[in-house]
């Protein structure tokens, strides 16, 4: 069963500085559902594509157009899916970026190499062992990206 989607792109909830694109993949709801939760609490509108309403087969295009809307994006990297098309474009349109993998008892993510080389996942990455730790990494992130926007900004 297929969850409902909540929003047309026609009308995207909050502002370009306040939305945050998570990507990850839907194998894995409830990692999504969890980076959602902690980017609501921070103030921030959570913006996924399971919560838009987008034609069978124009996923790539509508998937780009949200992350262009999008200051902040943060990717779960743990299961490689739909999500590593969309790293690779956020370079494009944002510096502000978090890749976060599950640690798995490693200090390496499982990850592969092409993932490990992008330079957003270079440039800013946490790995996390279970809730707890995904949603500090999560929070930190963001508050960082508050105090780089407000620099930039004075």
């Amino acid at each position: 069963m297929q969850a409902q989607r909540r929003y047309s792109m026609n009308c995207m909830p909050g502002t370009y500085d306040t939305r945050v694109f998570i990507a990850g993949s839907y194998r894995l709801p409830s990692r999504i559902k969890d980076i959602a939760g902690v980017v609501t609490q921070c103030g921030y509108v959570s913006i996924s594509a399971g919560d838009f309403e987008i034609p069978e087969g124009q996923e790539r295009h509508y998937c780009i157009a949200l992350l262009k809307e999008c200051k902040v994006a943060i990717f779960e990297l743990s299961v490689e899916s739909g999500q590593l098309m969309e790293l690779e474009r956020a370079h494009d349109y944002m510096p502000i970026t978090l890749c976060l993998w599950d640690k798995e008892d490693e200090k390496t993510p499982k990850i592969s190499g092409m993932v490990k080389s992008s330079p957003l996942f270079k440039q800013n990455n946490a790995g996390y062992k279970n809730t707890r730790e995904l949603e500090f990494a999560v929070e930190s992130f963001l508050r960082s990206a508050t105090n780089r926007s407000e620099a930039l900004q004075s």
